[in-house]
């Protein structure tokens, strides 16, 4: 069903991994989001909600790296987008968050780099 990684091409290999470290960031801002609702520490509606949908926006791209890590095709698309979506959102912090910033644009520049690779395209041909 999956490839094994072990025979994936290893830009291919390090995206995905790169992507799941991007997956259970967003898990872990969610889960963090939620918990500061429930004890109080911000505005319950509005923790909740960030956190259910950055818990599932995690969940996802963990199933995305999963996809590349297997060598589907379908997932490049998924990854690429958003890492598009990432790009910016790192250069807008550059100011205010540069020890996140910069890890945002290294990790997004690794993935897409990875994506687009000669053998990762081989790789991911279906």
């Amino acid at each position: 069903m999956f490839a094994d990684a072990r025979t994936n091409p290893r830009p291919l290999v390090i995206a995905a991994v790169a992507q799941a470290l991007q997956a259970a960031l967003l898990f872990g801002i969610g889960l963090t989001s939620a918990v500061m609702g429930i004890t109080g520490s911000d505005d319950l509606l509005n923790a909740e909600l960030v956190g259910v949908l950055a818990m599932g926006g995690g969940v996802a791209l963990l199933g995305v790296a999963r996809g590349l890590l297997g060598a589907r095709a379908w997932s490049r698309s998924p990854a690429l987008v958003w890492q598009l979506i990432m790009i910016p959102v790192g250069f807008s912090t550059i100011d205010d968050l540069p020890g996140v910033a910069y890890p945002l644009l290294v990790s997004a520049a690794v993935v897409v780099v990875g994506l687009f690779a000669p053998s990762s395209g081989a790789g991911l041909a279906d």
